[in-house]
């Protein structure tokens, strides 16, 4: 959000050149419970390169709710072209029964009127709940409601096996076709969002992906841990070779530094061997060389 919000703060498009509906600066209304403003939200906005002066937030946002006088007073102040709520259950109430249609309606149906005045795009950032197994639509916190007043429904999560990249799928669309998904790796020290293309999977695609590899992942540590011990016959090998062999078979290097760690293996920096580190088994611990040290991450 931090990086959408710096977009629309400059008039600039979207990831890989998707442009703004007005492309000009705009005024973006940042409220969150989530995280200090100053020493993160701020941090992220300037490296996504916002300009700051269209950025605008309040430092007692958490005790604001839906439907208080002062969210419509904010938006006749700062007229934005963006508003973002994180989280959303922040700002219902603690009243509210999240899982009351009735109650959850009540509360942002004053956010759609408000959007319609101000002809102002409203995001509620939403956190899902634990049913791995439900349907993407059905996977927000809280009531359905929620995502059945909304006219977009985005999902973003981690790209199981991936490290780093996140997609962004869209998982309802009232007003349009739902766009592509988005793929994308978040590097602060580079300058914030990197976009890596799109494809066609949705959040239920990933899910079942992320099921399918937890339940593969323990028979193929302990296929691995065999392999270790079957290419270690003296207790001890080099490290590159073990690697090499491994890779040979089809092993990934996570799952071969899983089953090391299972087996208690440790790394050895010696001399003895042309490779200046091996792997010894911990029974064989008392056979390596004095001088020889260890690591045991």
């Amino acid at each position: 959000m931090c990086y959408t919000a710096a977009k629309v703060s400059r008039g600039e498009p979207l990831f890989d050149g998707i442009p703004l509906a007005d492309a000009k600066p705009g005024k973006v209304l940042y409220l969150t419970a989530e995280d200090g403003i100053a020493d993160t939200i701020k941090q992220r906005l300037r490296v996504c390169g916002a300009n700051m002066k269209n950025i605008f937030t309040v430092a007692t946002s958490t005790t604001l709710h839906f439907d208080d006088p002062e969210i419509a007073q904010l938006m006749d102040d700062c007229k934005p072209d963006l508003m973002i709520f994180d989280p959303m259950q922040s700002y219902m109430g603690a009243e509210v029964d999240m899982n009351a249609a009735n109650k959850t309606r009540e509360k942002l149906n004053n956010l759609v009127v408000l959007a319609e005045k101000h002809n102002t795009a409203m995001v509620a950032v939403c956190h899902f709940n634990k049913n791995s197994k439900g349907a993407g639509i059905t996977r927000v916190l809280g009531s359905t409601d929620i995502t059945g007043i909304c006219r977009s429904y985005i999902a973003i999560g981690n790209v199981p096996g991936e490290n780093g990249t996140k997609f962004m799928s869209h998982e309802k669309s009232s007003l349009s076709a739902p766009g592509q998904t988005i793929l994308f790796e978040i590097q602060p020290d580079q300058g914030g969002i990197f976009y890596e293309g799109t494809n066609r999977l949705t959040l239920d695609d990933y899910t079942a992906m992320a099921i399918r590899r937890k339940g593969d992942s323990r028979p193929a540590i302990e296929a691995a841990k065999q392999f270790l011990v079957d290419q270690m016959p003296e207790g001890r090998r080099p490290a590159k070779e073990i690697q090499t062999l491994a890779a040979a078979q089809g092993i990934s290097t996570g799952t071969l530094q899983r089953a090391r760690k299972d087996l208690g293996i440790v790394t050895q920096k010696t001399n003895e061997f042309r490779s200046k580190s091996i792997w010894v088994l911990p029974g064989h611990l008392d056979d390596v060389p004095e001088q020889a040290t260890f690591n045991f991450a």
